[in-house]
């Protein structure tokens, strides 16, 4: 069994959850028994650190494994399913902590972020001021501190500053084009990727043809081409893998994923979900939790 310590908002400051620019949605702290395994989950509209602080094991960013030990940093980004094994050998502990921010510029550089590094494996870094500064956030919290809305506002910013600072010198590619990629395949690569960290927030597929600088058909035409299947097709089915998740995680409710996924209803959605998968959200999630064997 894995011995853990989550911190959640209640914990942190009678759910104070805004700090500056920093929306905190969970901060905590895991010991893994060996070969404890953390199921696949999806992440909403949020970033997540995962700070390896002893042991080894696998992080997974959709379905992109990243060998992680003690040390290591894995960025998750929002939307994306995520699941972490750990050594049967040399067990897993890490401090983890998702946020996001409302802040415009702030969210202009995390998505020049994203565009830039779409590969799980080009996520995993080292930063000592980053290790240290969320062991004393957690620390902080523990200790109900005095001034622990102060040290965290501060501190949580100096944890995304140096994200972005690290990221962004590495980064070697935007998203948003001039109208000259010359390689499509890189271009569809960097498609999926916002497709596969915007599920919530897409109001239209042309929205994507527009930050590319090309008209929906020729876009579609070209996505087609290069990778076997129709833009439409794979917003659908990450959507669809996205709800399926969801619904088994059972974190939400059916409305609210139904929201979430921008349907108009709990009928539309639960329509679509039985029309794909052969059984409604709540059958499904019946089947998957055993309770028709009950």
């Amino acid at each position: 069994m894995a011995a853990t310590h989550i911190l959640d908002l209640a914990n942190v400051a009678e759910r104070h959850n805004v700090f500056g620019k920093i929306c905190l949605v969970q901060i905590g702290r895991l010991e893994c028994s060996p070969g404890h395994l953390i199921h696949r989950h999806t992440h909403l509209n949020w970033f997540e650190l995962t700070c390896v602080t002893d042991g080894e094991g696998e992080i997974y960013g959709g379905d992109t494994k990243v060998d992680v030990k003690k040390g290591d940093i894995f960025l998750s980004f929002p939307c994306e399913v995520h699941k972490i094994t750990s050594s049967v050998e040399n067990p897993l502990a890490f401090d983890h902590f998702a946020f996001y921010t409302t802040d415009e510029e702030y969210k202009e550089r995390l998505e020049r972020l994203m565009a830039s590094y779409s590969n799980p494996q080009k996520r995993a870094f080292k930063s000592y001021l980053i290790k240290e500064m969320l062991d004393g956030c957690i620390n902080e919290i523990l200790r109900k501190a005095d001034f622990k809305l102060d040290y965290l506002e501060a501190a949580f910013s100096i944890i995304l500053l140096e994200i972005l600072k690290i990221f962004e010198v590495k980064r070697d590619v935007g998203f948003i084009s001039d109208g000259s990629y010359q390689d499509s395949e890189k271009m569809c690569r960097t498609v999926k990727n916002y497709i596969d960290t915007h599920l919530f927030s897409i109001g239209s597929l042309t929205e994507i043809a527009d930050l590319c600088g090309y008209n929906y058909s020729y876009l579609s035409f070209l996505f087609r081409k290069v990778t076997g299947t129709t833009l439409s097709d794979y917003y659908k089915s990450k959507r669809f893998e996205s709800a399926k998740l969801m619904v088994r995680e059972n974190r939400l409710k059916i409305g609210e994923i139904s929201n979430l996924l921008g349907y108009n209803s709990v009928y539309a959605f639960s329509k679509a979900f039985k029309d794909e998968f052969g059984m409604s959200p709540k059958n499904y999630y019946k089947f998957v939790s055993g309770e028709n064997n009950k």
